[in-house]
């Protein structure tokens, strides 16, 4: 896994490249873990379209906020955390999920950038 960590003044234009790649970027949040992702695989649409129409065929972003910090204990228990709120994003509201993502977020945090596609 290689996580890089950014400001979240700094973060913007680094958390778009890695959605428009297939990756993932998360922070803590009043205690919750958000994280904000594109997975190729997951948020693809379910019928491709031909080509050209194929180019602008929606894609997903996914904001999910997660009840507490399920990343801070020894062993990774994501799949069990408590989903406070989902909200999917099609891939040309990216500005938007980007923002959902650092609404709140404070010049002292930390964004954690996951340049590891899945």
């Amino acid at each position: 896994m290689l996580l890089d960590t950014v400001k979240p003044g700094e973060a913007y234009p680094a958390i778009k490249q890695l959605l428009l790649e297939g990756c993932s970027a998360s922070t803590i949040l009043d205690g919750n873990l958000r994280i904000v992702e594109h997975s190729r695989v997951r948020h693809r649409p379910l019928q491709k379209l031909p080509w050209p129409l194929s180019k602008i065929q929606p894609h997903g972003v996914e904001f999910t906020v997660y009840e507490g910090n399920p990343l801070g204990g020894p062993q990774i228990i994501i799949m069990e955390a408590r989903v406070l709120s989902r909200v999917m994003f099609q891939k040309r509201e990216i500005d938007s999920a980007i923002k959902a993502f650092l609404h709140g977020t404070t010049p002292d945090m930390l964004i954690f950038l996951d340049r590891d596609p899945f």
